[in-house]
């Protein structure tokens, strides 16, 4: 079921005060499909308890989470671009993982939400469950060493010639086709540093989303 709603649900990048969120779905999205795909669920409460299932057997996980008292409303896109701007009218309804204090607090992470105002993401679980497959990691390591640009960057007053970033790289794998979403970019990464295809360029790194830099070893 997790596979298929991987594949069917739209995931897009919503903006919620001034934090993207990318990869994410809503809670309301999620219910109308496993009421409409699964044979476990005849209603929205059926649906809401397959999600919570999903939720404490880590398939996906919370990204913004509305407080319990927030009344439900449409979301609508910010520009054609994909790139959507929601929650804008009352901060004060969401709770945000990872940020504190003020009128926000910690979503609660087993509870699911039926809402368009809480934002969840697949993790890598079920990529993880699959063994990569030799052969198709062979194909991604050719367009991703031929193709995936590098530049000289800067940090710390240093300058790193011929590199590239690890968000960068993970946009690159999605953008191909390569991944279904950021988690199983960063798996396939990783796998590709594993068998020597790049490095961390002080070497304390595995592959990570985020600002970190890399080096090819034979290009």
């Amino acid at each position: 079921l997790v596979d298929s709603m991987i594949e069917a649900v739209g995931v897009r990048t919503y903006v919620v005060l001034l934090k993207s969120y990318p990869d994410t779905f809503t809670g309301s999205e999620a219910v109308k499909w496993i009421l409409k795909n699964s044979n476990f669920a005849d209603c929205a409460a059926d649906a809401i308890e397959v999600a919570e299932q999903m939720l404490r057997e880590g398939y996906i996980q919370v990204a913004v989470g509305p407080k319990p008292e927030t009344p439900d409303s449409p979301v609508e896109p910010d520009s054609p671009s994909g790139l959507f701007r929601n929650f804008s009218k009352s901060s004060s309804k969401y709770s945000i993982g990872g940020l504190g204090g003020g009128a926000l607090s910690a979503p609660n992470t087993t509870v699911f939400r039926n809402s368009s105002h809480a934002l969840y993401r697949f993790t890598d679980k079920v990529d993880a469950e699959q063994p990569l497959d030799a052969s198709r990691l062979n194909d991604i390591r050719s367009d991703f060493e031929k193709c995936l640009p590098t530049a000289t960057r800067k940090y710390h007053m240093k300058s790193y010639p011929h590199v590239f970033v690890g968000s960068e790289a993970v946009d690159f794998l999605v953008n191909r086709g390569h991944a279904k979403n950021r988690g199983e970019a960063v798996r396939i990464g990783d796998a590709l540093r594993i068998r020597g295809s790049f490095r961390h360029v002080c070497d304390d790194h595995t592959f990570k989303d985020g600002y970190y830099f890399y080096t090819f070893l034979f290009r």
